[in-house]
């Protein structure tokens, strides 16, 4: 597995992604509609400080796998979002892909709190927060808005601070 920036032949995939029944149920729709408003979104974020977003890609191939989003939330503190498609689901694609942000943010970005934000009802996330060492703090209640449905959201809060052990190294 390989992160790297967002590049227009990504965009189809990433709709498809996005498309995908399972993958709506949990987050919002693609923030574009065209690969040249996606690629304008994801620079246009990243300049005024409010995202950085990476594709997951397969590190032989380069096939986009999904995506994976670091959000400045405050002093020394971040929030992660990832999606990855059906193909890269089961794979511990996604478990992989957060344990590598994180230490990238503890180490490049030198925060003291990294957070994730988890539907409860969404097995797989929980489970992708959990191998990836997070600890879970407890349940936001109507934390986030899906917009498709105006249908508001419980979210179980995690969390992985600097010192805390390191993840079992199984995925």
């Amino acid at each position: 597995m390989a992160l790297r920036r967002v590049r227009a032949e990504d965009f189809p995939e990433a709709q498809a992604m996005y498309a995908d029944a399972e993958v709506a149920r949990w987050i919002n729709p693609l923030p574009a509609e065209t690969d040249a408003d996606w690629l304008r979104w994801a620079e246009s974020i990243r300049r005024r400080g409010e995202g950085l977003l990476q594709v997951i890609a397969d590190a032989g191939s380069d096939e986009f796998l999904g995506e994976i989003i670091v959000m400045p939330r405050g002093p020394q503190r971040v929030e992660l979002g990832y999606v990855v498609g059906p193909a890269a689901r089961g794979r511990g694609v996604a478990t992989l892909a957060v344990r590598l942000v994180t230490a990238w943010a503890f180490d490049a970005l030198a925060v003291k709190r990294v957070e994730l934000s988890v539907s409860p009802d969404n097995s797989a996330s929980n489970r992708v927060a959990e191998k990836a060492g997070f600890t879970r703090e407890g349940v936001l209640r109507a934390y986030w808005l899906h917009r498709p449905t105006g249908i508001r959201h419980d979210s179980v809060a995690y969390s992985r601070l600097p010192g805390d052990p390191q993840p079992d190294s199984g995925q």
